[in-house]
């Protein structure tokens, strides 16, 4: 919903920031089963660990199948609460100074530490 109405998943919270990163990169609609859509999406992946599809959902990938579900969880979260913020009123969107703290912190290191280590479970 968020994303076929022309809106972009945008990192609102530290989750969205450090599992899918400062810019998820969306996709313009590409008819399902296509080549064109496979190619898209093969070149899109190849620099983020989430994208998205409009008016299909995500893709998101990881070093194993674990990691990919907590991101796609996270893609799920982050929409509906950025949904229900639109919904209410005018969202406030992490801008880079804010995501440069937060990325800085010990304890968004130690996030990234463990779900890095989400591999070996």
């Amino acid at each position: 919903a968020l994303t076929s109405s022309g809106h972009d998943l945008t990192p609102m919270f530290a989750d969205s920031l450090i599992y899918l990163g400062r810019d998820v990169p969306h996709i313009d609609y590409i008819t399902v089963t296509t080549p064109e859509l496979a190619v898209a999406v093969g070149e899109a992946v190849l620099n983020s660990n989430c994208l998205i599809l409009r008016n299909h959902g995500s893709v998101t990938v990881g070093e194993n199948l674990k990691q990919a579900f907590w991101r796609a969880c996270t893609v799920e979260e982050s929409a509906r609460i950025q949904v229900l913020a639109l919904m209410i009123g005018r969202p406030k969107f992490l801008d880079n100074a804010e995501a440069d703290r937060l990325e800085s912190l010990d304890s968004e290191q130690y996030r990234r530490a463990l779900l890095s280590r989400m591999r070996d479970v």
